[in-house]
């Protein structure tokens, strides 16, 4: 088995930002982590009270395959709706508020991970921009199903 060699590096590093900077963008990202679970949930308690409404006015009464049809029906239906009212959580301010601080934090990351992505080597750097990519992608599908990529 062959052994890699990693560079020494300096003692004295200077990073751009510091420990409290880092500290602060931690506790943005829980904040924000904490908030979106918080309006994710609400939402999900609201459409499973919504639909329960809606299944129990069901007509019982229907033929087996016609009550069927209608359930899934009224399934289809209820989904559309909860994906149509995701969409619109983009328009409540309290979301764009979050996603502001979001982008920011991003945007802190990003230059923190510019500064420290120059000092790696090679194999490291690939590692850094692969994941940074997936998190971007995540991002982005994240603010699309929100409504927030317009």
């Amino acid at each position: 088995m062959a052994t890699i060699a990693l560079p020494k590096l300096p003692r004295n590093i200077e990073f751009p930002v510091t420990a409290d900077d880092l500290t602060a963008v931690a506790k943005d990202t829980v904040y924000i982590a904490v908030g979106s679970g918080v309006l994710t949930v609400q939402r999900a308690q609201v459409a499973r009270r919504d639909l329960q409404t809606r299944l129990g006015k069901i007509d019982v009464e229907l033929a087996p395959s016609e009550w069927a049809h209608s359930a899934v029906d009224a399934g289809r239906n209820r989904l559309d709706d909860a994906r149509t009212q995701f969409g619109r959580l983009g328009d409540v301010p309290a979301v764009h508020a979050i996603d502001e601080q979001v982008l920011s934090v991003e945007d802190r990351v990003d230059t923190v991970l510019d500064a420290v992505e120059s000092k790696l080597p090679t194999p490291a750097q690939f590692m850094l921009n692969t994941v940074r990519e997936v998190a971007k992608d995540s991002t982005a599908q994240a603010r699309t199903t929100l409504g927030l990529d317009a």
